[in-house]
């Protein structure tokens, strides 16, 4: 594969990984706001009732899994030797695009303890909600800051691409961090453990109904 193409590939899987950012936090907040319960239909297996809750824990499965990727892109966390970093586009200098470091490495441990590892944290059985405006608030600047930094340093990369890209963040940014508070975006509530030493904005925690869905 030539350097062209695999660079056309990088960028496109950047891409990808912020529009589903986008996407699920949208997708999440629509169901907050909407409260409408999904039944199931006569396409669907009569066993198998879509409920709101395995829903919501869907999409923030995939939200946090991609707030996961983009973090470790913009702070060159690798853990093999072909993950896609900021240096695959800027260069081996240094950069620091993560604004509120401390913040985000709570939400990290968070998203590892509680959504992508299997951990005995989960083992308490308390339900943690996840306030998605503020961790789009913390990123959305950090991406742009790189988009940035592509502009400024004219680095080759695919016009459609990088508008896309500027378009998903001018809506997140419209949707989440104007005009509204966070608190006035309901917190999503998934049954799993806390993490004790975790006290970040973002997290809130309550017993758990007898009716919550485990994870």
């Amino acid at each position: 594969m030539s350097n062209e193409n695999s660079n056309s590939d990088n960028i496109k899987h950047l891409t990808y990984e912020i529009q589903m950012f986008y996407k699920m936090a949208k997708g999440i907040d629509l169901i907050e706001r909407s409260k409408i319960p999904i039944s199931n239909k006569d396409n669907v297996t009569k066993n198998v009732i879509l409920e709101n809750d395995t829903v919501k824990n869907a999409l923030l499965e995939s939200f946090t899994v991609h707030v996961r990727n983009i973090v470790n892109f913009l702070s060159c966390k690798k853990t093999k030797n072909d993950d896609i970093t900021y240096k695959t586009f800027l260069g081996d200098e240094e950069r620091f695009f993560i604004n509120n470091a401390p913040y985000i490495e709570i939400l990290i441990e968070k998203i590892n303890k509680e959504i992508v590892h299997l951990t005995e944290y989960r083992g308490n059985h308390e339900k943690t909600q996840w306030f998605i405006s503020p961790i789009v608030c913390e990123l959305a600047p950090d991406i742009e800051k790189f988009m940035n930094e592509i502009e400024n340093r004219k680095v080759d990369f695919d016009e459609n691409y990088k508008k896309e890209i500027e378009d998903e963040i001018d809506e997140l940014e419209k949707s989440f961090c104007e005009n509204e508070s966070n608190e006035n975006h309901s917190p999503v509530s998934t049954t799993t453990s806390t993490l004790e030493t975790h006290s970040a904005p973002y997290i809130n925690q309550t017993k758990s109904d007898d009716n919550d869905k485990t994870k």
